[in-house]
């Protein structure tokens, strides 16, 4: 089967009606663009996806079918039995809940960067750095004020309301390890972390052996519709990460080579 014939099999089995044609242009970047758009997958899983796209999908032989010994399931039959185990989703969530477990969280931030550190550096000095950076680089429209606790309230001129703030944990923290809690904000979902008995935080990090520290992210929702999300809050923070490690290595010497930024 071709990938048309295909999807106009998939929807008279669904019962829909579409309209499908084709373009004379193959465009990667386009495609990779309007499909996370709309679907909110990641770009790692789209990509080899859309690239396949190139290649003729039709099976030209089935030679590992005949050495199993395996018999093939029709397309239909399969779609069909695809879309029952779909129907049958709301039924294990809700047994999951009658039993009293709680289905795993989606659509919560992980992002973990590793930094190279020029010079021995407490967590905390880092973090102050990292303060001292955000003032110096993102120019007069943003504000990073830090009160007596060491709690960061990131503002932008003309919002009455900060758009992050992060709340120092000093019980949680040592030379070692910086953590901050996420505590409010017009860019955090308080209310879904709530809902998720999680905490988002970000947290420094120095290694063992004081060479690298990791800087990261972890359990945070997003106010921004997860596609947005995407495309626009994630690459940003990427970017900010890669000039702070610019940033704190900015006195190193030239014996020691550049720096580089590892994102996880």
């Amino acid at each position: 089967m071709s990938y048309i014939q295909m999807m106009r099999e998939t929807a008279q089995v669904m019962g829909l009606k579409r309209r499908i044609g084709s373009i004379p242009v193959f465009s990667l970047w386009l495609s990779l663009g309007w499909i996370q758009i709309f679907t909110g997958a990641s770009r790692q899983l789209i990509r080899p996806l859309i690239e396949s796209l190139r290649h003729d999908m039709v099976v030209q032989e089935n030679r590992l079918q005949k050495i199993l010994q395996i018999e093939g399931v029709p397309f239909v039959e399969a779609l069909k039995k695809a879309l029952l185990i779909e129907r049958l989703e709301p039924i294990r969530k809700n047994s999951l809940k009658k039993a009293g477990t709680t289905p795993p969280t989606k659509k919560m931030v992980c992002s973990i960067q590793r930094l190279t550190l020029p010079k021995p550096l407490s967590a905390q000095q880092i973090a102050s750095l990292y303060a001292e950076y955000l003032r110096e680089s993102m120019g007069p429209w943003l504000k990073v004020d830090v009160d007596n606790e060491q709690c960061m309230r990131f503002r932008v001129v003309g919002l009455s309301k900060p758009i992050l703030v992060l709340r120092y944990a000093p019980n949680r923290s040592e030379p070692t390890r910086a953590l901050y809690y996420i505590d409010g904000g017009l860019l955090a979902d308080m209310q879904k972390m709530e809902q998720a008995k999680i905490k988002g935080r970000l947290e420094f990090r120095i290694s063992d052996c004081g060479k690298f520290v990791l800087a990261a992210i972890m359990d945070f929702a997003p106010k921004l519709p997860w596609s947005i999300y995407r495309l626009t809050q994630a690459p940003f923070h990427l970017r900010v990460m890669k000039g702070f490690d610019r940033f704190l290595n900015k006195t190193r010497t030239k014996q020691l080579g550049p720096s580089k930024l590892h994102s996880i």
